[in-house]
């Protein structure tokens, strides 16, 4: 019997060139909002600025004034897909999102 599960992958540049990328899950409340995931994901792909997801302390701008149209709560969920180098520091920009199904053959263990 196989099992399909979906994930979505996300590549982001945390010191210009330097590229870390996290890949969650589409469950629980992801699943949930998945449709204003990928309406961020869209706007985060046409944002004109160089710096499109920039959560550094150092940022020029906050990521509600980046992206006004979406509720900070929207915001928030979907910064928990975004990769943290380390853990601690955040992405200056979004390279690659992308939603990827998997199925599972065969369990063997």
């Amino acid at each position: 019997m196989s099992e399909t599960k979906r994930f979505i992958f996300i590549e982001g540049d945390y010191n210009d060139a330097d590229y870390i990328t996290e890949e969650t899950e589409i469950a629980g409340e992801f699943l949930e909002r998945l449709d204003v995931i990928k309406q961020i994901a869209i706007a985060v792909k046409n944002n004109p600025n160089r710096n499109n997801w920039n959560v550094t302390k150092l940022s020029q701008y906050r990521i509600q004034e980046q992206y006004p149209q979406f509720e900070n709560d929207d915001l928030e969920l979907f910064d928990q897909l975004v990769p943290m180098y380390e853990g601690v520091y955040g992405v200056h920009t979004i390279k690659r999102i992308e939603i990827r199904e998997i199925r599972v053959v065969e369990r063997l263990l």
